[in-house]
């Protein structure tokens, strides 16, 4: 009778070994599995706050083909693009880019949707520098391009590096939350 007991109790106390296992496997496989959702936020936010910086490059590069039409001799036309829905950062502002930056970071609608207008404007300039343009005397062109090209830029810019700094603060936050949770685990 008393092996019986001792079977019972060495019964009991597998069963609660299993049991517990089970309990810690499960959460762990949560863990793991709520860790590489964070790890794959993260990584979407430097994807995006990469993408921003190569948007803020194109802009320059954009601004510095416009200067030259005003500088180079040689340079007769406009080479830029002038539609603010099609250059690349339109395509990514007016296409799905926007919503799934906003979707990823809640934060980022507020500036999002404030620097539309200094785009816009900054494209618009260069329709005005390149309706205005005369090889011979450049100075009307030039005087656009200080008075409204400069400036629709310079808030682009300054947008954009804000966004920027929201993604990268977002990005910092999520590594920083996995990092806590991967010492729990």
């Amino acid at each position: 009778m008393e092996t019986l007991k001792n079977g019972k109790k060495l019964g009991i106390g597998f069963g609660i070994v299993l049991a517990l296992l089970i309990v810690v496997g499960g959460w762990s496989i949560f863990g793991i599995g709520n860790m590489i959702t964070s790890l794959n936020q993260a990584v979407q936010m430097n994807n995006l706050s990469g993408e921003l910086l190569q948007r803020e490059i194109e802009h320059l590069n954009w601004a510095a083909q416009v200067s030259i039409l005003l500088t180079d001799e040689s340079m007769t036309k406009l080479k830029v693009q002038t539609d603010s829905h099609k250059c690349a950062f339109g395509k990514w502002y007016y296409g799905e880019g926007r919503n799934e930056a906003i979707a990823l970071i809640p934060e980022l609608e507020t500036p999002l949707a404030g620097i539309e207008s200094h785009h816009n404007a900054l494209h618009q300039s260069a329709i005005h520098i390149d309706s205005v343009f005369d090889p011979n005397d450049t100075s009307k062109a030039a005087k656009i391009y200080g008075s409204e090209t400069a400036p629709a830029l310079s808030e682009v810019q300054k947008i954009l590096g804000e966004i920027i700094a929201t993604t990268k603060t977002a990005a910092e936050q999520v590594a920083w939350t996995q990092e806590i949770r991967l010492s729990v685990y």
